[in-house]
């Protein structure tokens, strides 16, 4: 079994927006979201962060990672490391549906994915016994 091993209740997952931006407006291709819709809903997420308080926030892809870190540098650039933002560690990755347009599950993102990911088990003191 690999991950982090941390049972499914102890993960929140959130996104920067609150409904799915897509191409069309019929849900079928997805899109990053617009500034002014990051503007619109992210006080839902800071909010949520807040209540939340979490140890570890990981970020999947650009949007989120430029948001939470308030950065214009790209993901290729930011993962791969470890930020603090106010006092919580954040550790950038890819987006899940990048790596499925890059290869899928042969797409050697995916090793970059668990490099992030060690990271955060290194950090959090879990023994995964996969080194």
């Amino acid at each position: 079994e690999k991950g982090l091993k941390i049972p499914r209740e102890k993960v929140y997952i959130a996104n920067i927006l609150k409904c799915r931006p897509t191409i069309d407006g019929a849900g079928q291709r997805d899109r990053p979201p617009e500034k002014g819709e990051v503007e619109c809903c992210c006080h839902i997420l800071e909010s949520q962060i807040d209540i939340i308080k979490p140890e570890v926030i990981i970020t999947l892809g650009n949007p989120s990672t430029k948001f939470i870190l308030q950065t214009e540098i790209g993901i290729t650039k930011m993962r791969g490391k470890m930020y603090d933002r106010n006092g919580i560690k954040v550790v950038p990755t890819y987006h899940p549906s990048y790596i499925l347009r890059n290869g899928g599950d042969k797409s050697p993102l995916k090793k970059d994915v668990w490099e992030d990911i060690k990271l955060v088990i290194k950090y959090l003191g879990l023994d995964t016994n996969e080194n």
